[in-house]
Formats: C-alpha cells, sequence, structure tokens
C-alpha cells in the first residue's frame, strides 16, 4: 500500500504546503451519499449501519481493532527511488498541514480501518490550483462518497472504463451550504448526465485515492468484513437484549402462596391478605403467617435455543471476520492452547 501511495500520486511536492490550495477546492472533508438505487441493485447495507454495527457491538469492535493492530503492529517502509526519497519523506513528515492534524502512521491505520469496516478507504489528494501538485493528504468520511453515476445509479466510466470522478455530498440537507463555486466542472461529455443534488459536487479522479479491500463483479464496488456478517450482528444484538429483558422481568423466581387445604377453602378476603402481605417481600425479611399458607417459587428455566443460537451467531461474525472466536471475544479458556496458537498463525498468514 504504502508503495502505490509513493509512486501513484504523481509527485513535484511543492515547498509550500498550504498557499498553493485552490480556492476553488477547499473542503473540511470529502464526502457523498451512495446512490439508493444502485444500493438497491447490489443489496447493499447502508453504510451508517455498518458504523453502528461497529460500534454497538463488542465482538465486531473488537475484531475490527485486532486486525488493524496486528496490520500496524508489523510495521512498514517506503520502497522509494533515490531520487525521489528527500521529497517524499519532507511530504510525509509535513502531512496535516491542511484540515486536521494527524500523522502518517495514523493515516495508514485509517486506512485500514476504513477498509474494513466500509470496504473502502477515501484519501483526499489536496491539489495546487494548476492541479499539478499534490501538497497534502485529507482522510475522508467513508459513508459520504461515491462514484459518479447516472440516474439509474450505473457508474459513469470514460473511454478507457474508468470511473470519470466522484460525487461529495457537502450536506444531507444543504443547510445553507453554497456549492456553487465548490468542486470540478463536470466534462461537457458527461454534462446532464451525473446524478447530482445540490447539495452534491462533482470531483475529478485525480484529487481522489481509492483504495478498496474486497471488490465486487463490477471491478469498482467493494465490500468489507462488517456487511457479510450484518444480519448476524443484529440478529445476535436482538436476542441479547430480549433475554435481558427477560431476564430483568425474572430477576427471582415468582412466588405462590397455597392457601389451605383439601377440607378448608380460602375466602377472597384471605387471598387479597395472603397477597398483600407477600408485596412486602421486598422490603421486609420476617413474617408469620397460619399453617395453611404455603409459599414456594416458581423455577423459570432458560430455554437452551437461546444460547445455541447466540453460539451460531457469535461464529457466523467470527467466520466474516476470519478471526478465530476465541480472539474475537477476548476468551479462550475453552480452546486448546495448541488449537489457539494454530489459528493465530492462520490470523496473520490472513492479514499478510
Amino acid at each position: 500500500m504504502i508503495r502505490t501511495l509513493a509512486e501513484g500520486f504523481g509527485f513535484g511536492i511543492a515547498k509550500n504546503l498550504v498557499s498553493g490550495v485552490s480556492e476553488g477546492r477547499r473542503k473540511t472533508s470529502i464526502s457523498s451519499k451512495s446512490s439508493k438505487i444502485a444500493q438497491k441493485q447490489l443489496r447493499r447495507v447502508v453504510q451508517q449501519e455498518l458504523e453502528n454495527a461497529y460500534y454497538a457491538d463488542p465482538i465486531t469492535f473488537n475484531s475490527v481493532n485486532k486486525s488493524v493492530q496486528m496490520i500496524m503492529s508489523a510495521g512498514y517502509k517506503y520502497d522509494l527511488d533515490e531520487s525521489n526519497r528527500e521529497d517524499f519523506m519532507e511530504f510525509i513528515d509535513n502531512l496535516g498541514q491542511i484540515g486536521e492534524d494527524y500523522t502518517a502512521d495514523e493515516l495508514w491505520e485509517y486506512i485500514y480501518l476504513s477498509e474494513i469496516i466500509f470496504g473502502y478507504s477515501w484519501i483526499e489528494n489536496v491539489m495546487n490550483e494548476e492541479m499539478t501538485d499534490i501538497l497534502d493528504l485529507t482522510r475522508i468520511n467513508p459513508k459520504q462518497m461515491d462514484y459518479a453515476r447516472d440516474s439509474e445509479g450505473n457508474i459513469l466510466l470514460d473511454e478507457y472504463q474508468k470511473p470519470i470522478g466522484y460525487i461529495q455530498t457537502i450536506s444531507d440537507k444543504n443547510y445553507g451550504v453554497d456549492t456553487r463555486n465548490m468542486g470540478d466542472e463536470v466534462p461537457d461529455e458527461y454534462k446532464g448526465r451525473i446524478d447530482k443534488s445540490e447539495s452534491q459536487i462533482f470531483l475529478l479522479p485525480e484529487r481522489i485515492a481509492l483504495f478498496k479491500l474486497y471488490t465486487g463483479s463490477n471491478g469498482f464496488d467493494s465490500y468489507g468484513l462488517i456487511e457479510p456478517a450484518y444480519k448476524s450482528i443484529v440478529r445476535k444484538l436482538n436476542i441479547e437484549e430480549a433475554q435481558t429483558n427477560s431476564i430483568y422481568a425474572r430477576g427471582t423466581f415468582p412466588l405462590v402462596d397455597y392457601i389451605g387445604n383439601g377440607k378448608t377453602q380460602p375466602t377472597n378476603q384471605r387471598l387479597e391478605q395472603a397477597l398483600e402481605v407477600m408485596k412486602k417481600f421486598k422490603h421486609d425479611r420476617y413474617f408469620a403467617l397460619p399453617h395453611w399458607h404455603r409459599i414456594e417459587p416458581i423455577e423459570v428455566k432458560q430455554s437452551d435455543i437461546v444460547d445455541t443460537a447466540l453460539k451460531h451467531l457469535r461464529e457466523n461474525q467470527a467466520s466474516a471476520f476470519g478471526m478465530p472466536l476465541a480472539f474475537a471475544t477476548s476468551g479462550g479458556e475453552a480452546t486448546n492452547r495448541s488449537t489457539l496458537n494454530s489459528q493465530q498463525r492462520l490470523l496473520e498468514f490472513t492479514l499478510n
């Protein structure tokens, strides 16, 4: 990846990283919403839901973070020609001069994290006015980025079958944002063909460095690791919530007071009096009752189906991440040590 960055950006690094930024293209972050039509055709999960799953589910959160941490722990180096080394290293040392502050390590970590969660990592190449030099790199919110598409959701391609550009959504509701002087001009041959709202702008391909994880059949759309497990994640969270609510409702076994015997039938008054006494059980500790009262708990057993279903759904999650379940849950007590070692080697091979 690092080599691709170094060789693919076409460096002629400007010495002044700030002064040469194109006034028509200074954004806080590049963003764009995905085409609803395209999502329907590809049966994609909305990207906001992928991020929700990452933050809401402990196994997903741990699996994603562990994958990124293991990748970053391996270290990296820049494979450069000596003629480019000095300029490139100066560029890397000065990342984050425009927009947010961050280091090179944080940029690489963000690329891996974004790919795993969303399937894409979008990086803005901050260009000078002449569009000849890359002055800085800016991390992009993947939830708001998409290819330029037509009204039917098809990606618009040039004569070489390359995307003609990308779409940025400045704001979903366009809160007073004037986009008329923002972005790039759409090439003449594609004017009127791009499906773009007033809150969106067009960006030329050279403004974006796009990294994809698992590419779809069309060669452009990409999948992360959460999407294949998404349904299992949602179902597991729903079952866990329902099970927790059930436990709250049955924090203690319900009590029944059997009053009277075969010879003596209780009156309604005695039943009501017994009920009032039992309501005080939450507060009082000592009671004296006549011999015809027999108080017993009703034991409610937990269904084995719940535990089996949760185990199956957790295994589905671990399979999607290529992460051994013992590592995903950070609980390997029940797993043989030799098996864990083998699983760890396989995980490291996969991340490599």
